[in-house]
């Protein structure tokens, strides 16, 4: 998020909890692939000459009982399968419930093979999809979040998305449908058709919310109707050139585009109850105000750079890095930089006490200069790392957040430092009460905390 000047930090879009519709989560349906086979897996997936391909169609799926009932047996006896294998044959038996129409056994055995392993991604796939077909959303949106966490290489079927994406265009979630089945096409969906209904929701959206909607090379944009065309092709076209920068600053692609939603004025904000002082917002979108010099407004500009680079951030860390982080590299990104004197000033409403107080003071919504501290502090922060570290630093430190290691551990992992000895030398570099220079990479020791 960015702000005039102060914002709440952007965090990831969340699919919100609903439950309802069983019957069109039927759809869309496929199992996730196992890369480990037991012989009763291949079994299922190698049919014999002259017979069907077990779940297509006329031909039902093989029954699963026998192979339960011998890993049961297994379980029970002297030396039973270790946690990781019993998981992974769980998941198996479970998936074939579930090809045969079983929802509630799949359910259950599914949920057992998680219990055995929380790192199971393919039994995470295939309990959200055990919970659409059983018109379970919110349990089935909480299992996908849950896959999504997962280390790379874990991530759920688009199969899932598209899914997701008609159960809620059923139920009129028209925008919930559309992060669906982006997220469907950036795992890689191949059905045509699929971005022929994406194209046509994406059209319905706007026309619901009365905007109209273009598409760009790469980015797409919903626009208020006084916002003028040339402006939104405009917007598209610094968009792509920012893409094409960030993509050099996090070593890496945006997986999927964000859609810009640009407003005449602030109309947006104020339906959404947003602070006054806030300037735009990521929540898996761009929104944007369009101010009447768009054309030639480096401000407006700026704010577009802001918020594509929580996007980016939000991707690649699969939605871990804190606040502190997110507005940072934010702030840094759109080419603000800031003095260690002008920082200092802030240190007044904000101690620089640790990072996770400025990202605390991000989520507030009341305390403007508090809010307006934390930004700088944050951008001094990260200005700091990267004059320190490099550039590649702060990316690798995104990036090593999406398998689950904590940020200390990243931090410590790519500088060779500790958070808090980190916090503990800016700190020194903003109190000139500190006796003797503040400690930088190559000096013999750190320099203690001054406080």
């Amino acid at each position: 998020m960015k702000t005039n000047r102060p914002s709440r930090r952007a965090l990831p879009t969340a699919l919100a909890a609903a439950a309802v519709m069983g019957s069109l989560a039927t759809a869309v349906f496929s199992a996730a692939p196992v890369r480990e086979q037991s012989r009763f897996a291949r079994a299922r997936s190698e049919p014999s000459a002259g017979t069907e391909r077990a779940g297509s169609v006329g031909a039902p799926a093989p029954d699963p009982s026998r192979e339960l009932a011998r890993l049961r047996a297994e379980e029970a006896g002297a030396h039973p399968p270790a946690a990781r294998v019993d998981s992974r044959r769980l998941a198996e038996i479970g998936a074939a419930y579930l090809a045969r129409g079983d929802t509630s056994q799949a359910i259950e055995l599914l949920s057992e093979a998680v219990a055995r392993d929380e790192q199971n991604g393919v039994a995470l796939a295939q309990l959200t999809l055990a919970y659409l077909r059983n018109g379970d959303v919110e349990f089935a949106e909480f299992y996908l979040r849950q896959a999504r966490q997962l280390a790379a290489g874990s991530q759920p079927e688009p199969e899932i998305y598209v899914a997701l994406g008609y159960v809620y265009e059923a139920q009129g979630r028209t925008d919930d449908a559309i992060v669906a089945w982006e997220e469907a096409l950036r795992a890689g969906a191949k059905d045509p058709r699929l971005a022929v209904r994406l194209e046509s929701a994406r059209r319905e959206w706007g026309v619901r919310h009365g905007q109209s909607f273009l598409a760009g090379e790469t980015f797409s944009a919903f626009y208020d109707p006084a916002v003028p065309r040339e402006v939104v092709e405009d917007t598209l076209r610094y968009l792509d050139r920012c893409r094409l920068e960030q993509d050099e600053f996090f070593g890496a692609d945006l997986g999927r585009m964000p859609a810009a939603l640009l407003y005449q004025g602030k109309r947006y904000f104020a339906l959404t109850d947003s602070p006054e002082w806030v300037g735009a917002i990521y929540d898996g979108r761009i929104h944007v105000p369009v101010p009447p010099d768009a054309a030639e407004s480096e401000g407006y500009r700026a704010l577009l750079s802001h918020e594509l680079a929580h996007a980016f951030i939000t991707e690649l860390s699969r939605g871990r890095a804190p606040g502190w982080l997110q507005e940072g590299i934010a702030e840094y990104l759109e080419g603000r930089r800031i003095s260690v004197a002008d920082a200092a000033l802030s240190l007044a409403v904000l101690p620089l006490e640790s990072t996770a107080d400025l990202s605390a003071a991000f989520s507030q919504r009341n305390d403007w200069e508090r809010a307006r501290a934390a930004y700088r502090l944050a951008l001094f922060c990260v200005q700091e790392l990267i004059a320190d570290y490099g550039p590649r630093a702060a990316a690798c430190i995104v990036r090593g957040l999406a398998g689950g290691a904590s940020l200390e551990t990243v931090i410590q992992r790519e500088t060779g430092r500790s958070l808090e000895a980190l916090e503990a030398g800016w700190r020194a570099r903003l109190r000139p009460s500190a006796k003797g220079p503040a400690w930088r990479p190559g000096d013999s020791e750190p320099r203690p905390d001054s406080r």
